[in-house]
């Protein structure tokens, strides 16, 4: 039973650090300074969003976070998971 839960672990880390790596950080943060249409702020936000989704699903379900707190995160993935799918958001699906 360990071997699982630290094999899923192991997993779960592996997946977090590949979505964060595959994150273009420098690019997305520069163009924060530039006054950007609406449509382009929401493209960024699900850009970031879709590659921090497996870090912010680890802390919805880790037990020594407050379980107000998880649930609040959940919302949050819920809702933007939402706004993913209605838009057709492709970036990441790779990941």
């Amino acid at each position: 039973m360990n071997a699982t839960i630290n094999n899923g672990f192991a997993f779960n880390v592996r997946r977090i650090n590949r979505s964060i790596k595959a994150l273009d950080v420098q690019t997305l943060m520069g163009n924060t300074a530039v006054e950007e249409p609406e449509s382009s702020r929401i493209e960024r936000l699900l850009t970031v969003y879709v590659s921090v989704r497996p870090l912010l699903g680890a802390l919805s379900s880790f037990p020594l976070i407050p379980s107000a707190w998880r649930k609040a995160v959940a919302m949050l993935l819920q809702t933007l998971d939402g706004i993913v799918t209605i838009r057709g958001f492709k970036a990441g699906r790779d990941l």
